[in-house]
């Protein structure tokens, strides 16, 4: 049996491990489900946060990470359920399961996984 790759992983989906807790953007005091905000993994929810920073813990170790990026890949443009977030760190992130944290969600997991040539690139995929 063929061992996959952690691209082909990625891609496939498996990426993304949400754990009873789902992020929520936050408006005011009220949660995102009360203002109506989407709850779940949504493109839309994440894009306002390119550039700020996240923090990633997988239980021993914390990391902080940029979003540097929201993208749609190809035939799913128009899905907002299904995209990718490119973060960029300096501290040496391995691939895993994380616990993610940003000021203006409530915390939620992500699998992510360095991506491209150059160290301190890491990239999660969402297919909700």
């Amino acid at each position: 049996m063929a061992v996959p790759t952690r691209r082909a992983v990625l891609r496939a989906g498996v990426c993304v491990a949400v754990a009873g807790a789902v992020p929520m953007a936050l408006a005011g005091p009220a949660s995102a489900l009360s203002a109506g905000l989407p709850s779940g993994l949504h493109r839309r929810v994440f894009l306002p946060l390119v550039g700020s920073p996240f923090l990633f813990t997988d239980g021993a170790h914390s990391y902080r990470a940029v979003l540097t990026a929201v993208r749609s890949p190809g035939r799913q443009a128009g899905n907002d359920r299904y995209f990718s977030m490119l973060f960029a760190s300096t501290a040496t992130i391995r691939e895993g399961q994380y616990r993610v944290r940003h000021g203006r969600l409530r915390p939620f997991h992500l699998y992510i996984g360095p991506v491209g040539a150059k160290p301190g690139w890491y990239e999660a995929i969402v297919n909700s």
